[in-house]
């Protein structure tokens, strides 16, 4: 009865959770000296990573951080709210359990339970920002070191501060993160008021088009922002321009026309949209915050290349990635040199199965030379496969960015034609942008290409190269860009992301 009395005064006398002593200190320290602290599961919620929680609770002597600090605790509630805006799900982070016990008085062994429950959820947040929800493991072909996160000095610095604040950093800084943000925003208050509907089937749309299939195709491309919401039903000036600018923004041939791709495009549901944004989103975060000063970034799925200075877009190109079953692999290095009329040395696979077979006749044509060894070598020349320059990072994938003699592969929409490497449409441009601070000139670049023999130049600074996966982004001009899956590396992300962190199903 007397501990009935006492726990009704320490109710009235507290509006949330209660300045806590040694009595909470015990039952913090009982819960993690537990024999089952690696499984340990509170209130149904299992802790994700106790190893963490220990090592902080010890050097604390299990003071508590967010039960003693009820405003504390209030601000680490406004963070885990905001893991939506990320595309991660704040139930992921015992949110419910935490906010329904956040303002109870508690006391002892509950007090424990609330006061691990925060720390794991500020810490397992802090990591899927830091460094991604989904490991490496789940995703094939992901070749880059994920950012370091020191999870136990996050906890420390929001004990002593604002959780806020102590975790803000581990984001993204490129502004392409934050634009891609902005879009899930906006498409998330598209899905708010109802989405779109499907366009019917039937035959293309084309420019003067009269009836009902132009005032559908009107409303659908006004909720998206790609046309000027207004009334009428001729396919126009101005819906032709529309649907040229969704086009363009869909990787698709822009011509005007709505067949059956450009209808499928926009058919596509606007929750299916926003999944894609949340699968990017997590990919940025897979990434180290600072790509460089100056970088060069590929996006595979793109299909695009181009140079950034302090992560502005300054030289932009197509390019053709590897096929489907020759994929391009995602991976960061330095191109550290360039050859300017370059040898091909073939490999071996490519020789036995695809040059080979066409015979003596073909390889003289083509100007490749059996070497001692017996491996084949194409000269320099106009007919060499790496055309006139390629840049080079030497890596365990054997792959590089170069030049082509194929230049009529530009025009494709889909371009997904290589062995792996990727072929730049403005190789020359990119050159003399590297080697500029060299003292190289366009005329210095266009005489080094027509050179008979290979000419290596070696950068004084070495520029990194990132060969990521897009299949939505936004550009500088704020447009929001969406492509096809092309290697089909979408699902297993969305997948993972649906999963509990303890994975064990959604």
């Amino acid at each position: 009865m007397r501990q009935l009395a006492l726990l009704f005064a320490l109710a009235i006398t507290c509006l949330v959770a209660p300045l806590h002593g040694d009595e909470t200190s015990d039952a913090i320290r009982g819960l993690l000296e537990a024999d089952t602290w690696s499984s340990l599961s509170i209130g149904g919620q299992h802790i994700h990573d106790p190893g963490d929680l220990v090592a902080v609770y010890q050097d604390r002597d299990y003071a508590p951080v967010w039960v003693s600090d009820p405003a504390r605790l209030r601000a680490l509630l406004g963070v885990l709210d905001g893991a939506e805006s990320h595309g991660l799900r704040r139930g992921d982070y015992h949110y419910k359990s935490i906010a329904e016990r956040a303002g109870l008085s508690l006391t002892g062994s509950a007090a424990a339970e609330l006061e691990l429950l925060a720390s794991d959820a500020f810490l397992t947040y802090a990591l899927h920002l830091g460094r991604g929800k989904v490991t490496e493991e789940r995703i094939a072909d992901w070749n880059i070191d994920r950012p370091d996160v020191d999870l136990r000095a996050r906890l420390v610095r929001a004990a002593k501060g604002d959780p806020a604040a102590s975790i803000a950093d581990l984001l993204p800084r490129n502004p392409g993160y934050d634009r891609l943000r902005e879009a899930l925003e906006r498409y998330r208050s598209i899905a708010g008021e109802g989405g779109w509907k499907p366009l019917s089937g039937g035959a293309s749309l084309r420019a003067s088009d009269h009836g009902a299939g132009g005032a559908a195709l009107r409303k659908r491309l006004g909720i998206t922002g790609d046309l000027a919401p207004d009334a009428g039903n001729a396919f126009d000036d101005s819906l032709d321009a529309a649907v040229r600018r969704f086009q363009s923004r869909n990787g698709l041939d822009p011509d005007g026309v709505v067949g059956p791709a450009t209808r499928a495009a926009l058919n596509v549901p606007v929750a299916k949209r926003i999944e894609q944004i949340t699968i990017n989103l997590e990919r940025w975060r897979w990434l180290k915050a600072d790509l460089g000063e100056r970088y060069v970034l590929v996006n595979i799925a793109g299909f695009n290349a181009g140079l950034y200075d302090d992560d502005r877009l300054t030289l932009g190109m197509r390019a053709i990635v590897g096929k489907p079953y020759r994929r391009t692999p995602i991976f960061s290095d330095d191109i550290r040199y360039i050859v300017f009329s370059p040898y091909w040395n073939i490999p071996s696979s490519i020789a036995h199965d695809e040059i080979l077979p066409k015979g003596t006749d073909y390889m003289r044509q083509h100007d490749i030379e059996v070497l001692p060894s017996g491996r084949l070598r194409q000269l320099p020349g106009p007919e060499n496969a790496l055309g006139r320059v390629k840049f080079m990072f030497p890596n365990r994938f054997s792959v590089y960015l170069h030049d082509t003699p194929a230049r009529e592969l530009f025009k494709q929409t889909s371009r997904s034609f290589s062995h792996g490497c990727i072929r730049l449409a403005k190789p020359l441009q990119l050159a003399e942008e590297l080697l500029r601070n060299q003292g190289w000139t366009m005329e210095k670049v266009e005489s080094a290409v027509e050179r008979s023999s290979p000419l290596t130049v070696n950068l004084e600074k070495s520029v990194p190269v990132h060969i990521l996966y897009w299949t939505a982004w936004v550009d500088e001009s704020g447009t929001v860009q969406f492509r096809h899956d092309v290697y089909g590396r979408d699902g297993a992300v969305s997948r993972a992301l649906r999963e509990r962190p303890d994975g064990k199903g959604e």
